[in-house]
């Protein structure tokens, strides 16, 4: 599986335009799912696994974000305090 994320620039609605859409593209199932973040483009941002099937997004706009990958949905998680930390690395290392 892969994690990648674009900028949403040709959904004109004013909510969803210029925020990040996260990408899972599941090889192994032929699958790729796409889930809106919220996050805006121009905010410092990271995405990425967490553990194997866990992804967590961090932005300085609205925090730290967390889905399960599992059956072909990503699943809104509850952030832990753990995902935070290592959420809040992956932005600063960014």
């Amino acid at each position: 599986m892969e994690v990648s994320a674009f900028v949403n620039i040709t959904d004109s609605k004013k909510r969803n335009y210029f925020k990040v859409v996260l990408i899972i593209n599941d090889k192994a199932h032929g699958e790729t799912i796409e889930q809106l973040t919220g996050i805006g483009h121009a905010m410092k941002w990271a995405i990425g696994w967490y553990r194997q099937n866990v992804i967590v997004a961090q932005s300085s706009d609205i925090g730290t974000l967390s889905w399960e990958y599992l059956d072909g949905e990503l699943r809104p998680l509850e952030v832990t305090d753990d995902m935070h930390r290592f959420a809040e690395e992956l932005r600063i290392k960014k």
